[in-house]
């Protein structure tokens, strides 16, 4: 009898020490851990407001929502990243239903110290990425091969470039827009929530022509002058401000972004709209490309305000504007352009938004 109380109380002992050794180890996966501090790291993600600075803004607050599900987010994957660089978590979340605000996110982390936290957004889609050495991948396998514990390959992440072929655009429906991005978090010795937010890598562009001439009119195409061919994954030498809009919100606007050497191409859309007298059309679908720096430049000089500018084919006649308002394409950019056709003229007006942050319910879509 008394040998079995023993086993059983030795049994019990070599579990509590099995038990307490796996929590050991688990609280110093990252070594020199005997004096961490543990909290939980709650993190939220929305969609946002971005929009350049030296871009002239539409009537009003000019922020929209998106337009449609492949504009929002399909899956998210958070990984955090402690200051010496090791990955601390790497986290992918599927939705059942698309996103423009997703929380409450939460992370074990070890506090006290500043991380950075890298979100994706839509890593499914597919749309040409490549490595810095021109090697097309795929994203999903090169972010789910970053395992926690490992040195997050940070030089790799962020010299990845989404591409475009020549006088192609980003193709969206059924592919979602790809977003990310990086933010630096500081964790101290209590729980934190931490609201961060994530922008999409494309630019869109959207058409709207009215015939304010005495005749019919047959819109047959449009054409959007020097886009980028390439861009980096992840914005790069962003910097941000916030604006109050006159609702009170806070937006952010963008001071500054770096984009890589790249060649500019055009892309052409053909097609074949009537337009009658006195009536508006929206030239369908609207496009999507990359951000971009061109600079204009002639006999003259450069001149920013003909950085960017758009055609249009009535009647076989090309009408070519530019975007005076537009010196900068940013990423989250949509450019709306208002084109009025007159007997004797054209008017051209461009809106420039970013789309809007609209929070949902957390839970909603899970």
């Amino acid at each position: 009898m008394n040998k079995f109380v023993y086993i059983i109380l030795f049994s019990f002992v070599v579990c509590l020490l099995s038990a307490c050794g796996s929590d050991k180890e688990e609280m110093s996966r990252f070594g020199g851990d005997d004096d961490a501090v543990w909290v939980n790291l709650d993190i939220n993600v929305s969609l946002t407001d971005v929009m350049h600075s030296g871009i002239t803004r539409a009537e009003g607050d000019g922020y929209e929502d998106a337009a449609n599900g492949y504009e929002l987010m399909s899956t998210l994957r958070i990984i955090v990243v402690r200051p010496d660089n090791t990955v601390e978590e790497n986290r992918f979340i599927s939705f059942r239903d698309v996103l423009q605000h997703y929380g409450d996110e939460r992370f074990k982390v070890r506090g006290r110290e500043t991380k950075r936290v890298y979100l994706f957004a839509n890593e499914n889609s597919s749309v040409d990425i490549q490595s810095e050495d021109g090697v097309r991948i795929r994203l999903k396998d090169e972010l789910e091969r970053i395992k926690k514990g490992d040195a997050f390959p940070t030089e790799k992440i962020g010299k990845l470039m989404v591409k475009l072929d020549e006088g192609k655009q980003l193709e969206v429906k059924p592919n979602y827009v790809p977003m990310n991005e990086c933010h630096t978090v500081e964790v101290g010795e209590t729980d934190r929530k931490a609201d961060l937010f994530i922008i999409r890598t494309a630019v869109k562009y959207s058409f709207y022509v009215k015939n304010e001439s005495s005749l019919d009119k047959t819109v047959t195409g449009y054409a959007v002058h020097n886009m980028a061919r390439q861009a980096y994954l992840l914005p790069r030498g962003v910097r941000y401000r916030d604006v109050e809009g006159s609702d009170g919100t806070i937006y952010k606007e963008i001071e500054a972004f770096e984009v890589p050497e790249t060649e500019y191409y055009t892309y052409r859309f053909n097609a074949s709209y009537s337009l009658p007298k006195n009536k508006e059309i929206t030239l369908s679908p609207s496009c999507y490309f990359l951000e971009g720096k061109h600079v204009y430049e002639d006999e003259g000089g450069a001149d920013e305000k003909k950085n960017y500018s758009v055609s249009l084919w009535v009647d076989g006649a090309e009408l070519k504007g530019f975007l005076d308002n537009v010196p900068q394409l940013p990423r989250n950019t949509h450019v709306k352009v208002y084109i009025t056709i007159k007997d004797t003229s054209t008017d051209w007006k461009v809106d420039v938004r970013p789309y809007t942050e609209v929070t949902l319910d957390p839970d909603f879509g899970l």
